[in-house]
């Protein structure tokens, strides 16, 4: 029953009429063995607490009926909230019903949560139903870097930086040191590598005859002078050149 505002201080509601009442979604064995409260009707029972009369709901106890689906879909047991869910699925979905009521139907019921959800649960649960609604920077604004950054593994981490921010945190002995040495150089042309070096630098790693041996007899003869040519050779040697070398004249 509604009550519109009252005009004057003597048409207020008479104080009899209101009441306190108390809803449980457990039965209360210890609670009624304590009080002995009187049994109004199915689940719903009396207590006086010293001058006060409480009209105690016990949800698991209401009986079935259309006008106690609402109640019932709260109970604390899984066999009467099935059955209440689907009762107010089958004649109740198109009907006009609290944003409030509809709300928990859809949390507490149409995900068939456990029957010990809490409210901490329920705000939970609310907030992230409502999250599409706020974008992903505001949300992650709210948390640390360390706390983004948990339980994440490197290659999420790492996923959406470019090589050269992932590079430039360490230095270039580290991270070559994860590769070996020929896998650096295929990365590179000889005249690249060369360049980073002096010719000096680059014949100490060989011996004279691994070098010569890159060499045509006519490339290394090349500019000498008769005296280093000859230098070296016995005289028969000489008589024999020199006879070669009549025979082609």
């Amino acid at each position: 029953m509604h009550y519109l505002p009252s005009a004057s201080f003597e048409e207020l509601i008479p104080q009899e009429q209101f009441r306190l009442y108390g809803i449980t979604t457990h039965e209360p064995v210890q609670l009624i063995k304590t009080f002995n409260p009187k049994k109004i009707s199915e689940g719903v029972w009396e207590l006086q607490w010293e001058d006060v009369c409480i009209r105690l709901i016990v949800l698991p106890q209401i009986p079935k009926g259309p006008h106690n689906d609402l109640w019932r879909l709260f109970s604390a047991r899984a066999d009467i909230v099935e059955e209440a869910r689907t009762h107010y699925e089958t004649c109740y979905q198109d009907s006009e019903h609290s944003v409030l009521m509809q709300m928990l139907y859809e949390f507490y019921l149409k995900e068939k949560l456990p029957m010990t959800y809490t409210r901490q649960q329920f705000e939970e649960d609310f907030v992230l139903a409502h999250l599409k609604s706020v974008s992903p920077e505001k949300i992650l604004r709210q948390y640390s870097p360390e706390d983004r950054l948990r339980d994440l593994a490197p290659e999420d981490r790492l996923r959406d930086l470019a090589p050269e921010q992932v590079l430039k945190q360490y230095s270039p002995e580290q991270v070559l040191k994860q590769y070996s040495p020929e896998q650096v150089l295929k990365q590179y042309s000889p005249e690249q590598v060369l360049k980073q070096y002096s010719p000096e630098q680059v014949l100490k790693q060989y011996s004279p005859e691994q070098v010569l041996k890159q060499y045509s007899p006519q490339d290394r003869l090349k500019d000498l002078a008769p005296e280093q040519l000859l230098k070296g050779l016995s005289p028969e040697q000489l008589i024999q050149i020199k006879a070669l070398l009549e025979q082609k004249n």
